[in-house]
């Protein structure tokens, strides 16, 4: 009897998850840390690719949203969240339709939605401020230098020359890429992203100082994104790894939160669906079908994200991310006639250097730096 008792207890310490009978999926399990490696190694490129065909679609959406109202970011955030929140119901609800017990406790789940919605609402109302959304994706990649300065200073990490060599060509890119932005916002201060003139009350001016504003927007996004990848990382450790469950929690909990921007969401929502087709390829798509398409792709996008947060480091993670935005810069530029400077080129040919470095085998670099076996909270996926 103690036996199975035992057998029944399994890996979880003691603690019994459910009453779910025998062969039910258990949540979560897939990212078991006991699992072996081939499989989570499986997982973590699942997960990737996810990262890189969601995203991807979800930034083609997104501007081309934009580009009919720049700003909608408000109610494209909303209905984010709804709708993400209202497809975890799906599967963290039981059988009496009553929520699931946490794996985490309610202070460290408030505290990262808190961080995550503040992010989520920064990175979509920065393009009222004249800011593009090339430059967004370009700026943003700056997050891998941001989490390295964080990893080191406040959560006592150390990382290999080859991490450093490539954050510093990042940053390098970043800055040439804004200094490159910023010349064209000067030489053409009242119009927008695409050289129309600007209606929004928030850039009716176009000047360079709204732009910096959004530029100071971009910068307080970095450092909270890096502070929550490396708070999320902690959680997996002292918690468990249950990123479905921290994605739920995050998107439930912060809905609630967008009624205190019901007016201007609303307006705005029954506006594009009113208006015309937005054209794609020369094909006309109706606002409300692009609307969706975000939305789900946006599911899709952090769902992923999520995965490849359980499965790797913050860094690895990060760098997933970088490599995603570059590949939608080339569709923005290449399929959307983003207009494009030589400095941003070269700026992003930087920021894409500067991730290739990181991607190399840390082998090649075993005399620039202690091996990853010996770098302090180093996981095997980085």
């Amino acid at each position: 009897m103690v036996s199975t008792r035992r057998r029944r207890q399994g890996d979880d310490g003691g603690r019994r998850q459910d009453d779910a009978p025998v062969g039910a999926r258990r949540p979560m399990s897939r990212l078991s840390v006991r699992r072996p490696k081939a499989y989570l190694d499986g997982l973590l490129a699942r997960a990737i690719a996810g990262v890189f065909a969601g995203c991807a679609v979800n930034n083609v959406t997104l501007e081309l949203l934009v580009r009919a109202d720049p700003g909608i970011g408000n109610t494209v955030t909303a209905s984010q969240f709804v709708f993400i929140a209202l497809v975890g119901l799906v599967t963290h609800l039981d059988r009496r339709l009553r929520l699931k017990p946490r794996h985490s406790p309610f202070s460290f789940v408030l505290a990262t939605t808190a961080v995550f919605l503040t992010v989520s609402i920064i990175n979509n109302v920065v393009f009222k401020y004249n800011i593009s959304l090339p430059f967004h994706m370009i700026f943003r990649s700056c997050s891998l230098v941001v989490s390295l300065l964080l990893g080191l200073t406040v959560f006592g990490k150390s990382y290999s020359m080859r991490q450093t060599l490539s954050c510093l060509m990042i940053t390098a890119g970043v800055l040439l890429a804004t200094f490159a932005d910023s010349s064209a916002r000067s030489s053409a201060p009242c119009c927008d992203n695409e050289g129309r003139q600007t209606t929004d009350n928030a850039a009716d001016d176009g000047t360079l100082a709204t732009w910096m504003f959004g530029v100071s927007l971009l910068v307080i996004s970095l450092v909270l994104s890096a502070v929550l990848g490396h708070c999320q990382e902690w959680g997996y450790r002292k918690y468990g790894r249950h990123p479905q469950e921290n994605m739920f929690y995050s998107h439930l909990m912060a809905a609630p939160f967008f009624l205190f921007l019901a007016s201007d969401i609303g307006p705005r929502g029954a506006a594009l669906l009113q208006s015309s087709p937005i054209d794609l390829l020369g094909v006309g798509l109706h606002p409300g079908l692009i609307l969706l398409v975000n939305v789900v792709s946006q599911w899709v996008c952090v769902q992923s994200v999520y995965d490849v947060t359980a499965l790797s480091t913050t860094l690895t993670c990060t760098f997933t991310l970088t490599i995603r935005k570059f590949l939608s810069l080339i569709i923005s530029v290449v399929f959307l006639g983003n207009a494009f400077t030589l400095l941003h080129w070269l700026g992003t040919a930087m920021v894409f250097g500067g991730t290739v470095l990181y991607s190399l085998p840390a082998d090649l670099f075993a005399d620039a730096g202690p091996p990853p076996s010996t770098t302090t909270k180093t996981r095997k996926h980085e």
